[in-house]
């Protein structure tokens, strides 16, 4: 799952034009290009903005 800190260090390498960005769980990727990370970026975004939830349904039966 993606972290503030995993969107602003990217953030930060693309406005530097570093390729390689070390992430908050110490995994370092080596990009290709700018456009590449832009890609990333927007994969990363995606990621915080979406919300997991489990889908639990209940159902109650009475006899009248």
């Amino acid at each position: 799952m993606a972290t503030q800190a995993d969107v602003d260090a990217l953030i930060m390498a693309i406005a530097s034009n570093v390729a390689e960005v070390r992430f908050s769980d110490g995994r370092s990727v080596k990009y290709r290009s700018i456009g590449e990370m832009r890609d990333a970026l927007g994969v990363l975004r995606q990621e915080m903005t979406t919300v997991p939830f489990n889908r639990t349904t209940l159902s109650s039966f009475s006899r009248a």
